[in-house]
């Protein structure tokens, strides 16, 4: 990439990041990019020392988060390898990180073997193996050979004992149903009798069981949701109430939904941990 190129890239801003594919600029149009340009795209979005901020203008931490997405809506495989090894030096920056997933659900379903084996090393940052399974979800479609290794993946990772992120195991679990039905409940219901497993994302066991039609009713109340606790706890302004009083039995929003409030960023990068 020539000077001028890195110039124009600094006008996109944090607020072109971590939306959803809608709202996501197209690149390769307003930046009059094309393949001639991926070596240099692969340079700064591997740069160290622009994500780090040591550039002293703020707008160039933030080009190799845009110069990623580029190289995703480019479809190229050429910096898949070190892309994915350098995920957990950023693990603490969700814009790199969103950025990253952003490339690898474009480019990735040809090398989905190397991502589930990056999502269960358990040497690999928890946040970032959430990522990666968001982004192998993206890729399941009815009876492929990827959907097989994908619940063979979850029922060893579901196994684990040591598994403690309630997060991820509450995802591996949504995808799992997703994949398998009520196949394989009840080692579901013994990572609910384990272990951590976040509600909010998916409901609690009964809600599953209900959905499965394992059940008719619930036996006892739901727990409250970590904003209905908020809400008790704090007691927020009445402006945000309706927002974060939904009863359970509304539908849920998923995490990698449009927000609500309109931004046009994802659900979970936005007002879900507001």
């Amino acid at each position: 990439m020539q000077n001028t190129d890195l110039k124009k890239m600094q006008s996109f801003t944090p607020n072109d990041l971590m939306r959803t594919e809608e709202f996501t600029p197209n690149y390769l149009e307003e930046l009059d990019i094309s393949k001639d340009d991926i070596d240099g795209l692969i340079e700064i979005a591997l740069d160290m020392d622009l994500e780090l901020t040591n550039a002293t203008d703020e707008k160039t931490r933030y080009i190799p988060c845009h110069a990623l997405q580029t190289l995703g809506q480019l479809e190229t495989l050429k910096p898949f390898d070190a892309i994915l090894e350098r995920m957990d030096f950023f693990a603490d920056d969700d814009y790199y990180i969103g950025a990253v997933s952003y490339y690898l659900r474009r480019v990735g379903r040809n090398r989905t073997d190397k991502l589930l084996e990056y999502f269960l090393d358990q040497n690999n940052d928890n946040g970032n193996r959430l990522s990666i399974l968001e982004v192998l979800e993206k890729f399941m479609e009815e009876g492929s050979e990827f959907n097989q290794k994908l619940e063979d993946t979850l029922l060893i990772y579901l196994k684990r004992d040591d598994e403690l992120d309630d997060l991820m195991n509450a995802l591996a679990i949504f995808d799992l149903i997703d994949l398998s039905g009520a196949k394989h409940i009840e080692l579901i219901r013994e990572v609910f009798a384990k272990k951590p497993v976040d509600i909010f994302y998916d409901g609690d066991l009964e809600d599953i069981e209900i959905r499965l039609g394992l059940r008719e009713k619930r036996s006892k109340p739901r727990e409250k949701n970590f904003l209905q606790k908020i809400v008790e706890k704090y007691e927020l302004e009445e402006s945000f109430q309706p927002l974060l009083s939904i009863p359970n039995s509304e539908p849920k929003i998923g995490r990698n939904d449009p927000c609500p409030c309109g931004s046009g960023k994802k659900y979970k990068k936005c007002c879900l941990n507001k």
